[in-house]
């Protein structure tokens, strides 16, 4: 009954099925099939057959030969490669049979590796690198990176040890090619920063400080002074961290400065209101400006400190504030000449900072590298590249961006941008590209 509802749907009465095409099977000797243009007599019947009956030949009653084993097929590639000629509609024998033996193999798709799923098992950990932890088992991956963030080196190790423990045999495996001549890869970095959380004790510090010795060498002291990072301003510099540092007294608080000695008379009021910023009680103000006072000896100006162990006394002996850092800048000895070919661009001709300058004293060892910050010393205070919000031109023009720090991580970056700044219209001032070093409180 369902056979016959199927023809009745698609006019035809008698319920037969006949047809003039060659019934040899598929893949049969291509020989065999002698072409010819005469039209073949399924052809002329099918136009004279109504609309439900013009449907392609091959139909469920019609299965009988295609059930059947194909013939071989001499090469798998020529059927493949002639897929396009066995589209049209009817004459599958015939398009077999005009396959040419000579056709081209298709360039083959890369082969990539499959990943089962069985090869993901859930199992137990173990291994060399694999230790005990309060959850359960687990590994530390210890990597060292450049300046962009591309891994120099690493080290896979249990997780229970500290980080501070793995410093060396992280470092040590840190192997960077030459790149224009062959020879041993390079091993020791010019410098290293660390994060202070974790490093400020042991081995460890002396591991990873050892190497910024080198860079501060190279460094004359400009001074030393307290300040905190500050927060990004909304809706500006899009290209600094949320947190950053700056040497600059246009964003940040900085002391000392001419509110903290007696020679400067301010009012006791406005003491107070300084002195609160970094954390320092009211009651300590009088014996704050008398200490100071007295470390500014030789007519020093007050906008910094001479030397390292004074501004840790001043931090330690009045200082609340757990966030206020002793910040260190050093101008890079290449840059000396430039620095007193510059001295006419200020009023004071760098009065404060030139004196410290004049000392060739050598930027303290040790500490954290921050970067290096374009500053331009005009009256007894610096500008900065910040003023000019020269971070998006920084990397528009010379594809710099700040690094964690809000600054700039190499010198010859640094020189480039203020170079800039002074050609494109900064206010008169000594621009220099200064580096900046976060002291720690203990030595």
């Amino acid at each position: 009954m369902r056979d016959k509802r199927i023809q009745q749907r698609r006019g035809r009465a008698d319920g037969a099925i006949r047809s003039a095409v060659d019934r040899r099977p598929v893949g049969e000797n291509p020989a065999l099939a002698p072409e010819t243009t005469e039209t073949p007599a399924w052809r002329a019947a099918s136009r004279q057959r109504p609309q439900g009956a013009g449907r392609h030949f091959v139909d469920f009653a019609q299965r009988r030969p295609l059930v059947r084993f194909a013939g071989g097929v001499s090469f798998p590639g020529d059927l493949l490669a002639a897929a396009a000629g066995l589209g049209g509609a009817r004459g599958l024998g015939g398009n077999l049979a005009r396959v040419s033996e000579r056709v081209e193999r298709t360039p083959a798709t890369e082969v990539e590796r499959i990943v089962y799923g069985w090869q993901f098992c859930s199992g137990e950990k173990g291994g060399d690198g694999v230790g005990k932890t309060k959850r359960g088992r687990g590994t530390k991956w210890m990597v060292v990176a450049d300046g962009k963030g591309v891994p120099l080196g690493d080290y896979l190790h249990s997780v229970s040890p500290a980080e501070v423990k793995l410093a060396e045999t992280t470092l040590a495996s840190i192997r960077v090619r030459r790149r224009y001549h062959p020879g041993r890869p390079r091993q020791k970095p010019e410098r290293g920063i660390m994060d202070r959380g974790g490093w400020h004790r042991g081995k460890g510090r002396r591991t990873i400080c050892f190497m910024s010795v080198p860079l501060n060498s190279e460094h004359i002291s400009g001074g030393y002074f307290l300040s905190k990072p500050i927060q990004r301003p909304n809706g500006a510099f899009s290209l600094l961290p949320e947190v950053f540092f700056t040497a600059s007294h246009c964003f940040a608080d900085i002391a000392p400065d001419l509110w903290a000695v007696d020679w400067e008379s301010y009012p006791h009021k406005d003491v107070a209101e300084e002195a609160a910023k970094f954390g320092i009680p009211a009651h300590l103000t009088a014996e704050l400006v008398q200490w100071v006072s007295a470390q500014m000896v030789g007519g020093l100006h007050p906008n910094a400190f001479l030397t390292l162990p004074i501004a840790r006394e001043f931090l330690r002996r009045f200082v609340t504030d757990n966030g206020v850092q002793i910040i260190g800048i050093g101008l890079h000895t290449s840059l000396l000449p430039s620095f007193y070919s510059r001295l006419e661009k200020d009023v004071n001709r760098g009065y404060g900072l030139v004196d410290r300058v004049d000392r060739k004293e050598l930027l303290a060892d040790g500490g954290s590298v921050l970067g290096y910050e374009p500053l331009g010393y005009e009256g007894v205070h610096f500008h900065s590249w910040l003023c000019h919000s020269a971070t998006d031109e920084a990397e528009k023009l010379f594809g710099v961006r700040p690094n964690q720090n809000g600054l700039i991580s190499k010198l010859e970056d640094a020189i480039q941008i203020t170079e800039n700044l002074v050609k494109t219209g900064a206010e008169p001032a000594i621009w220099e590209a200064w580096l900046l070093v976060n002291y720690s409180l203990e030595s």
